[in-house]
Parts: structure tokens; C-alpha cells; sequence
């Protein structure tokens, strides 16, 4: 009997150390998830993957294909700002603009966005599209 209770005591024991590995490990967890959602900055979280443009309307505006990362673990990234530039063949810059994107990105997803632009100057003939700031969501 007395090696009986001294293997339930050894088993309880175990099942003791085990639970609070699996606590320790879940609020190391959080805290890993806790650290990467205050660390994230959208200029630094954000990546264009990809982004190609046309122009529709009789060629009169510009629409936006744009290919979007969220490199970041913990955090979603809403109302995503952006601007856009435009050239002419010369390299002449013509006009530029900014824009917000409502959506939102979670954390790790790669989504595409249609953009549509507006007016454009009818001479554009090159552009470039870059992200500028998002606001940081709570996952």
C-alpha cells in the first residue's frame, strides 16, 4: 500500500509538472504574440508582393492591381494608404496621388485590392504605387 501512494503521490507530481509547462508555454505564447502585435509598424509589416496598372475609361483613368503581405504574426492592418506617380515617357513626373484601401489584412494574409485610381493625365505612360501607413488592428 505504502508503494501504492508513493506511485500516486510520483503521478500526481508529474501530471503537476506537465500542467505547468503547458501554462508556462502558452504564456510564453502570448507574450511572443503580445510583443510581435506592439512591434508591428505598417510601413515595416506591409509589402506590395505585386502591382500592375492599366488605363481604363477611354484612357482616362488609372486602375490598380496590388498584391498586398501581411508579414506580421499578431497584428491585422486596416485602411491601408497609399500613393501612386505618374510619368510621362520622358520621365516627366505629371501627377501624383494618395488613397486609403478599406479593408482590412490579417496577420500572415497576402490579398489582392483593385484600385481604382480616377483621372489621370493622358501623356502617363509609367507609374508606381507604394503603401504609406495602415492602422493596427487587434487579432
Amino acid at each position: 500500500e505504502s508503494h501504492a501512494k508513493q506511485k500516486a503521490r510520483e503521478l500526481e507530481a508529474t501530471k503537476a509538472t506537465v500542467a505547468a509547462a503547458k501554462v508556462q508555454a502558452r504564456n510564453k505564447e502570448e507574450d511572443a504574440k503580445f510583443q510581435a502585435y506592439n512591434a508591428a509598424d505598417a510601413r515595416q509589416d506591409l509589402k506590395v508582393v505585386r502591382s500592375s496598372w492599366k488605363k481604363g475609361g477611354f484612357d482616362t483613368v488609372a486602375i490598380w492591381s496590388v498584391t498586398i503581405r501581411n508579414l506580421n504574426k499578431a497584428a491585422s492592418f486596416a485602411d491601408i494608404t497609399y500613393s501612386t506617380s505618374y510619368s510621362g515617357e520622358s520621365g516627366t513626373m505629371l501627377d501624383s496621388k494618395t488613397g486609403v484601401i478599406y479593408d482590412v489584412l490579417k496577420p500572415g494574409q497576402t490579398r489582392t485590392f483593385e484600385v481604382k485610381e480616377g483621372f489621370i493625365h493622358g501623356q502617363v505612360s509609367r507609374a508606381g504605387f507604394h503603401l504609406t501607413g495602415a492602422s493596427k488592428k487587434g487579432s
